[in-house]
C-alpha cells in the first residue's frame, strides 16, 4: 500500500487554489536537495507481469537515495498541489521531501491533511 503526500503551502492541500508549479522549481534548479533533480521528459518505466510499460506524467521532480538508487521517487505537478507517493508512512522517510518543500516556503501534507514540516 503506497501512502500519498502533497506539497503546499495552502493550508489544505486540497483547497490549494494557487498550486507550485514545476517552472517555479526549474527557477530554483541550482538550490534542490542532493538526491533530487529534474527530469523534464517525465517517462516512467514500470515492470508489470506483462513486462515494461512507460507512463507519461510530464515535467516532474525526483527524488532517488544515494543508498538506494534503484528506487526514485516522483514528485508530480499535474494543475495541482505536486505529490508523490511513499511505501513506508515512517516520518523519517520524509525528511528530504520536508527539505525540497521547505525550499518552496511549503510544506508537505498527507491525504488526511496532517502537515510535516
Amino acid at each position: 500500500m503506497a501512502y500519498e503526500y502533497h506539497i503546499t503551502r495552502a493550508a489544505s492541500w486540497d483547497a490549494d487554489s494557487d498550486p507550485i508549479a514545476i517552472e517555479e522549481v526549474e527557477q530554483m534548479a541550482e538550490l534542490l536537495p542532493p538526491g533530487f533533480q529534474i527530469d523534464r521528459e517525465g517517462l516512467l518505466e514500470m515492470r508489470t507481469p506483462y513486462g515494461i510499460e512507460t507512463e507519461s506524467i510530464g515535467p516532474c521532480v525526483f527524488y532517488q537515495d544515494y543508498y538506494a538508487p534503484e528506487e526514485r521517487i516522483y514528485i508530480r505537478f499535474q494543475g495541482e498541489a505536486p505529490r508523490f507517493e511513499l511505501d513506508d508512512p515512517d516520518p523519517s522517510k520524509l525528511e528530504p521531501f520536508i527539505e525540497f518543500a521547505a525550499l518552496l516556503d511549503a510544506a508537505v501534507q498527507d491525504d488526511n491533511g496532517k502537515t510535516y514540516n
